[in-house]
């Protein structure tokens, strides 16, 4: 099992039946954060009627996974 940190970037708009998810998938929790608060920061720059239609909010998550191609992790044992 290897280690990855996924960025959960959650959405929220008037009208719709539920809430709507992306997810990437980052080799370590500092470049999740990185891209956590790039993704804050650009909806923070918007304007409030932007905001007023689409609400989000982000969280980088520790996840054990069995390896992904082309995502370089370090083994870290077998999982439970």
């Amino acid at each position: 099992m290897v280690k990855v940190f996924l960025l959960l970037m959650i959405i929220s708009m008037p009208d719709m039946p539920s809430v709507k998810y992306n997810a990437l998938l980052y080799p370590s929790m500092e470049e999740c954060i990185v891209a956590r608060n790039e993704y804050v920061t650009t909806y923070n720059s918007k304007d409030q009627n932007y905001k007023d239609k689409l609400v989000t909010d982000a969280v980088c998550l520790e996840f054990e996974t069995f390896p992904v191609l082309g995502l370089p992790a370090e083994p870290i044992g077998l999982g439970a």
